[in-house]
């Protein structure tokens, strides 16, 4: 590696002033060695698409989404191509092409289809609050024109223009409007939101509302019985994984997590939406908290635990679909420092461990994936992926270039997945 990043962007003055076609930009990214050498044509690209103002830019995208999903399409190539030719620590294992990999739309296609062809009946429905794109692009018109939210065409670092660039995005665009406003999004739509960026915190976090796993402490409590909500909750979780663990030992290999929701149909009567839900929150907890506990304390469960035990779960009995590059299931326990190009801009890459080589946060795919998928019951998907850009940028070292890539591919079936699921309202 001889090039830094300053003067593979130098080098890229030339590339700057012209269009930059989808082919011609992979091109460029293969012709520059580590493949970084158009970030200065997707800079140039990103500067035709938007606005210098925040708040104004996140109004044109939501009037245009085409934009969006061109960005992280193109991001995700130049993460992918990062990540395939960055160097490693010596001794570490390579990044090459996922075989396993499948779109998000095709894995839930496929679970619904496995369904209904038992003559099973599903349906869905949006949260109560749900809105459509001119709602958000009023809200944040409003945010636009508030005294109290100045403009924020700067950037202060020199890594924030780095993850700019990487993502052909400014995340800023999302960050103003949500964070600095807490009625952004309507109630329903924000428990959501919230269930999908952070970990539980408590154990009635988990209960998301319109859940199975709420359904089903509901039922309890109507019975009173005696059962507790934590013992609901791991419960459910136990159902789940023991059906996962049964296709795993007679199939001889790990499934999908289609499979998943495919049971939780089952469970749920066919409602997608609460199947979502369900998916969603087993595979976070099986990646995020301690699977090794009997029984569960309502302030102690969350803690992680065993993190190995984690890893060797999602190894033994998740296939990973998710992003064109890496896979977990071929990564080592070991981790490996960071040294390659992005570890010279601070708050870009974690310099102490590869994020791209790291299982535990590799195996934090699946349930990202699923929460995207999740998303589309409370909000339009270009709120989603303009959400999903806000996160990249705030937590880009702490997720690496796979990871990041895996979930903009994710991000930009929302569409189609939104249109399918559309279908089975009011049936």
């Amino acid at each position: 590696m001889t090039d830094t990043l300053s003067e593979l962007e130098t080098k890229n003055n030339q590339v700057a002033s012209k269009t930059v076609s989808r082919r011609g930009f992979l091109n460029v990214l293969f012709k520059g060695g580590l493949g970084l050498t158009a970030l200065g044509g997707l800079a140039h690209l990103s500067k035709d698409i938007w606005q210098p103002e925040v708040v104004n830019l996140g109004i044109e995208t939501l009037r245009n989404p085409k934009t969006i999903e061109t960005a992280l399409s193109q991001s995700a190539s130049l993460l992918e191509t990062i990540a395939t030719k960055d160097e490693r620590a010596p001794g570490a294992p390579a990044i090459s092409r996922n075989p396993s990999y499948r779109p998000m739309g095709e894995i839930i296609s496929e679970a619904i289809d496995n369904y209904q062809k038992k003559g099973n009946r599903v349906t869905f429905k949006h949260v109560d609050g749900y809105k459509d794109t001119d709602y958000y692009i009023d809200r944040m018109q409003e945010i636009a024109s508030d005294n109290r939210n100045p403009e924020l065409g700067k950037y202060d670092t020199q890594s924030e223009v780095v993850i700019k660039k990487l993502l052909g995005i400014d995340p800023k665009a999302f960050s103003r409007a949500v964070i600095n406003d807490p009625n952004f999004f309507p109630p329903g739509v924000s428990e959501i939101w919230n269930s999908s960026i952070y970990y539980f915190s408590s154990t009635t976090e988990i209960i998301i509302p319109g859940s199975g796993f709420e359904e089903r402490i509901n039922e309890e409590s109507q019975i009173d019985n005696g059962i507790s909500t934590e013992e609901v909750i791991l419960g459910y979780i136990q159902d789940i994984r023991k059906h996962v663990e049964l296709l795993v030992t007679n199939g001889g290999q790990p499934i999908s997590a289609g499979e998943i929701f495919e049971y939780c149909l089952n469970r749920d009567e066919g409602s997608i939406d609460m199947s979502l839900r369900d998916t969603m929150i087993f595979l976070k907890y099986m990646a995020r908290n301690d699977i090794s506990l009997t029984s569960l304390d309502p302030t102690t469960f969350l803690s992680l635990g065993k993190s190995q035990e984690n890893e060797d779960w999602f190894k033994e009995n998740i296939l990973d679909e998710y992003g064109k590059v890496g896979n977990y299931q071929t990564l080592p326990h070991e981790t490996y420092p960071y040294n390659g190009l992005l570890s010279k801009y601070e708050s870009v890459a974690n310099t102490s461990v590869d994020k791209d080589l790291h299982l535990l946060n590799q195996i934090g795919k699946p349930y990202h994936a699923w929460n995207l998928a999740l998303l589309t019951v409370a909000m339009p998907p270009p709120i989603a992926q303009m959400g999903l850009a806000w996160h990249a940028g705030l937590l880009f070292s702490e997720h690496g270039p796979v990871k990041i890539a895996a979930d903009f591919r994710a991000a930009l079936e929302l569409k189609d997945i939104s249109a399918k699921f559309v279908q089975y309202q009011n049936t």
